[in-house]
């Protein structure tokens, strides 16, 4: 049997594979929103901030937020607040 001959009945083997079974879609996972931290008023919309803070700051953030189980974002979120409460910049 020719190269060619074995080649085009592997194709149709594989084309007769595929018209006879049904095709698989992935099933897609459905998850809840996040709820919204204690401290957010739920009006308020979050944004983002991009800033670039010395490493070993950012060490020990991270370091923080793990220990503690708060995220990241939270946890310069609630340390920003404060800043600016003891300012009188928010109330």
């Amino acid at each position: 049997m020719a190269k060619k001959d074995i080649q085009s009945e592997k194709l149709k083997g594989f084309a007769d594979m595929l018209k006879s079974s049904p095709a698989k879609a992935p099933i897609q996972e459905i998850r809840p929103i996040e709820q919204q931290s204690e401290h957010e008023d739920p009006k308020e919309i979050m944004k983002q901030l991009n800033v670039l803070i010395r490493g070993s700051i950012l060490k020990a953030a991270k370091k923080h937020s793990v220990i503690n189980d708060i995220p990241l974002k939270d946890m310069v979120d609630q340390a920003l607040e404060a800043y600016l409460k003891s300012l009188g910049a928010i109330e």
